[in-house]
């Protein structure tokens, strides 16, 4: 080959000396929502409007859009103010929860225990449990639209981090109690097999379906304006019904069913009050540049839990310690096996495939982890105690939270990775969306 041609070719750049880039630009509807940082001031509104990530932080409210389109993000002072009163927002919220749970639900659950004569671990894995998931699960299925499956499965293994250890601890620490082995032993095995189970299961990143099903989405919305209309419809027939058959000196017949239906209404009401709430922390912890993992198994476990942490508090005060400290063993196993696994199945069904690519992201396998070790503690510090719930059981509990919310905070601070997750600092938001590839 002619030096003189080679040199030309190489002043004018026009042989390639390295492969070409297959993707150069990426697709503004695919970026992470927390990139709006990175955008001139002017430009964050439209990040906002057209990045689908952002409209994932709404319930029924769009506070991303009122904090950058509605609000001139590029003033200080305004930006500030606006921040404030989404907190100031959040607490009444969380004030009208407090109130619902403790005038409305705890009355509606301990009425109900005591008309069918439960055994207070009984009711506390039965009514307790399906009371406090079910609503999230419904409210799951409604509103988690994303493919993105990572928030969701690091919200559920968060939220029975929270739960078995600090809540359990909650409960422990207001007073000892005895503790039956016959309800708290399974619910504890349950919980190991579930913790092992489920990260193996999410290892392969594909979760599939023998059937699918003609059924495209849940309810759409008009059918659901015509739900409430007929529930409200069939609560008044029913409510004069009640009041006319019912007399002054003794109990309206099926009032216990009405006390069942007063737990879970009372406990969807305050769920959908809970989301809003989330929807809020959500868009607040996008703004505080937040990774979506630790929010999940941080604020968004903590939102999602404050029912619970209120109700069971107020057993506890009460002295209803066992019906708390079984739905801190029995909610975990549920939220899970039936949580998780409805949501996967609902995502199957609206994308039409019998597979859909899932995703445990960098702190999955943690919180499995400190469930199984949490889970094993408590087996274990049980059948020292001789069955008998301890302050030092609680003392155990709540150090191994506390080690766990240290041990993501290295992770979001970039201190130290996270179990399962490679040693690069480059995105693994994007790498482990690709179908088929796996991070060593």
């Amino acid at each position: 080959m002619d030096p003189a041609v080679t040199l030309l070719d190489l002043a004018q750049n026009s042989t390639p000396h390295y492969e070409a880039h297959q993707n150069i630009f990426v697709s503004l509807r695919a970026q992470p929502c927390s990139n709006v940082h990175s955008v001139l001031a002017d430009e964050r509104c439209l990040f906002v409007r057209e990045t689908e990530e952002c409209r994932e932080s709404m319930h029924y409210l769009d506070y991303m859009h009122f904090v950058y389109c509605f609000v001139d993000s590029s003033n200080v002072l305004l930006f500030t103010s606006a921040i404030v009163a989404l907190l100031v927002f959040v607490l009444l919220l969380g004030t009208l929860i407090y109130h619902l749970c403790v005038t409305r639900y705890v009355d509606s659950v301990l009425y109900v225990a005591k008309s069918w004569r439960l055994n207070e671990y009984i009711a506390g894995v039965t009514l307790l449990t399906y009371g406090n998931g079910l609503a999230q699960v419904l409210s799951e299925l409604k509103h988690h639209t994303s493919g993105d499956t990572e928030l969701i499965y690091n919200q559920y293994l968060g939220t029975a981090v929270y739960q078995v250890s600090f809540l359990a601890a909650l409960v422990i620490w207001t007073g000892s109690f005895a503790i039956y082995p016959e309800v708290i032993v399974p619910n504890l095995i349950s919980l190991m097999i579930v913790s092992l189970l489920v990260e193996e299961f999410m290892y392969d990143e594909q979760v599939g379906i023998v059937q699918t099903t003609a059924l495209v989405d849940m309810i759409s919305g008009e059918n659901l304006g015509w739900i409430c209309l007929g529930s409200l419809i069939g609560s008044a027939c029913f409510c004069v019904i009640v009041c006319s058959t019912s007399c002054y000196d003794r109990k309206p017949p099926f009032f216990t069913c009405i006390g069942l239906f007063a737990i879970f209404g009372t406990s969807y009401v305050i769920m959908l009050l809970s989301y809003e709430l989330i929807a809020i922390l959500e868009a607040l912890s996008i703004i505080a540049n937040v990774s979506s993992a630790s929010f999940a198994i941080t604020i968004l476990a903590w939102g999602s839990c404050w029912i619970d942490l209120i109700t069971l508090r107020t057993l506890a005060v009460r002295g209803y310690s066992r019906i708390g400290f079984a739905a801190c063993l029995g909610a975990p196993v549920f939220n899970i096996l039936i949580g998780l696994c409805t949501v996967f199945c609902v995502q199957m069904i609206r994308s039409g495939t019998t597979q859909i690519h899932v995703r445990d992201g960098t702190s999955g396998p943690t919180c499995a982890i400190y469930l199984f070790v949490t889970s094993m503690t408590t087996l274990l510090s049980v059948l020292f105690t001789r069955f008998e719930a301890r302050k030092s059981i609680a003392f155990c509990l709540t150090t191994l939270y506390v080690t766990f919310l240290v041990y993501v905070a290295f992770c979001e601070f970039e201190v130290t990775h996270g179990y399962g997750t490679d040693h690069n600092d480059d995105g693994e938001y994007f790498l482990d969306r690709v179908p088929g590839r796996r991070e060593h």
